[in-house]
């Protein structure tokens, strides 16, 4: 019985042994690959913009997006934890002081481009913070995180109906998902309308009239009501901005 109780407990021990030194199994490798999405939300402005250069404040402002939602993502992303389906985008920045209606107009193709008292390089964005969150279903079909970036050496440029951002994925290769990778969102404003009423108060005349001209084409004849802008909008929407496309962003 002794020698049965030993044979017995001897084996256990090899056992459990076995399960100390045996190899876990292989960690899922970080989500890495092409990824292109639709992006939606608003980034709202504080202070206000005024629509005339001589009423912008010298002291720099702030612009903030919060949960922009990221959608309809297609690409081909290996690694991660689950299909990237999804997620949100949040972005906090100051930016230059002197902005209005008027300088952002100078900046725009919408627009002529006579001299104007601002800065043709002060940046967009000063010191801005972006991160994203990727999601996706996990095998209960509950919406999971599949992936948290933040980007680095962010640069923001202005078009003709919007702006385009982008930057780096930090972290390192191999250890984080699309580290090193390059993200551009291109945002096509949604509220055009209040960017051309801003505009339509400008101190710069051409600037203004521009603005009455295009408000007209957009509403049949309408006439713009100047006054602040407080917020870029890129909400897709085709019937009351025809000029908007979808805005995106992509990792390449």
């Amino acid at each position: 019985m002794f020698r049965k109780l030993a044979l017995l407990t001897t084996g256990a021990l090899a056992l459990s042994s076995l399960a100390i030194i045996a190899p876990a199994g292989a960690a899922t490798p970080p989500a890495d690959g092409t990824l292109d999405c639709n992006l939606d939300g608003d980034a709202y402005l504080k202070p206000t913009l005024p629509s005339a250069e001589a009423d912008a404040s010298p002291k720099a402002g702030k612009i903030q997006v919060k949960k922009a939602s990221v959608s309809a993502c297609t690409g081909a992303v290996t690694g991660g934890k689950a299909e990237i389906t999804g997620g949100v985008l949040d972005m906090k920045s100051s930016t230059s002081g002197g902005g209005s209606c008027t300088s952002l107009a100078s900046h725009s193709d919408l627009f002529e481009n006579p001299p104007v008292p601002v800065d043709p390089n002060a940046p967009l964005l000063v010191k801005p913070v972006v991160k994203v969150k990727l999601t996706g279903l996990n095998s209960q079909g509950k919406t999971m995180t599949v992936a948290t970036l933040t980007l680095i050496d962010v640069v923001a440029e202005q078009g003709a109906t919007g702006f385009t951002v982008t930057g780096q994925v930090k972290g390192t290769v191999g250890k984080n998902a699309f580290a090193g990778r390059t993200v551009t969102a291109n945002i096509s404003l949604s509220n055009l309308i209040d960017l051309l009423n801003c505009v339509a108060g400008s101190d710069n005349p051409v600037y203004a009239a521009t603005a009455a001209t295009f408000y007209g084409l957009l509403t049949g004849g309408g006439t713009p009501t100047p006054a602040p802008l407080d917020h870029f909008g890129f909400q897709y929407d085709p019937i009351n901005n025809p000029l908007a496309s979808q805005s995106t962003i992509s990792i390449a």
